[in-house]
């Protein structure tokens, strides 16, 4: 069991920082060495092994291992299953389905063991109302994300949170966006989490571009293509490059 439970911790640090493929084999060996025992951990290893799928476009592999934790679900906790639905919720988004993953999501704040989660949630909720133009829940759900990663000091939850209203604020042209930016990237890179690092520099080196900043959004595409790199995630460093290409290219 303690070579399980590590197993699964090595695999949580490897997502926290973006690296995927890391995870998928890390918690992959968990089942290995769980067998048929242990349902809690394997049900736990599934929801996870469902997030790595997902985050590597592999929506049906992420699907079916929904589809395992739920053999279990009488093994999982509370807290568990606040994380399968959420788990669910992305899902659905990934494809499309807001409404499904807005209930989802609904789903999994009612189970929601602690603050970090909430946080989390209310940032995937954000993102449920970006993509619906909902510009004002999205920026209350980003407020409230704010307010429970600052109180239980979750660099990860806060990066995001930034990450959130910077975008916001970058849509309704207000140079707010700047300020909230900087501290995305600032507090990602304290984590360190990697992956929101970049995504931070990419979403700011575009901002910049639009403000005419081109030298400080070389530096931000830069910054985001070396991270994508170093993460291997290819397919994002590779667009990044594109429109870094573009930069340079236009008059």
């Amino acid at each position: 069991e303690h070579v399980v439970i590590a197993l699964t911790g090595l695999g949580n640090l490897a997502s926290l920082q973006g690296r995927w493929q890391d995870a998928e084999q890390l918690y992959r060996s968990g089942l290995e060495e769980a067998g048929e025992a242990f349902p809690t951990l394997r049900g736990q290893l599934w929801i996870n092994l469902s997030m790595t799928a997902r985050e590597q476009g592999k929506l049906d592999d992420a699907a079916a291992a929904l589809a395992h934790a739920r053999e279990v679900w009488d093994d999982l906790s509370t807290a568990d299953r606040a994380v399968w639905f959420n788990n669910q919720g992305l899902l659905h988004l990934h494809a499309g389905r807001l409404e499904a993953a807005e209930t989802a999501f609904a789903d999994a704040l009612e189970q929601a063991p602690g603050q970090f989660d909430v946080a989390m949630i209310y940032e995937n909720l954000a993102e449920v109302c970006t993509r619906r133009g909902q510009w004002q829940r999205a920026e209350a759900y980003a407020r409230s994300s704010e307010e429970y990663a600052l109180s239980v000091g979750s660099d990860r939850a806060l990066a995001e949170a930034y990450l959130r209203l910077a975008c916001l604020h970058r849509q309704r042209n207000d140079a707010g966006a700047i300020g909230f930016f900087e501290q995305a990237v600032a507090v990602a890179r304290r984590g360190p989490f990697p992956l929101v690092q970049a995504r931070a520099h990419l979403e700011y080196a575009r901002y910049r571009h639009e403000l005419r900043d081109d030298a400080d959004a070389r530096h931000h595409y830069s910054e985001a293509i070396r991270l994508f790199t170093e993460l291997g995630v290819s397919d994002a460093a590779r667009n990044a490059a594109d429109e870094l290409q573009a930069l340079a290219a236009s008059p």
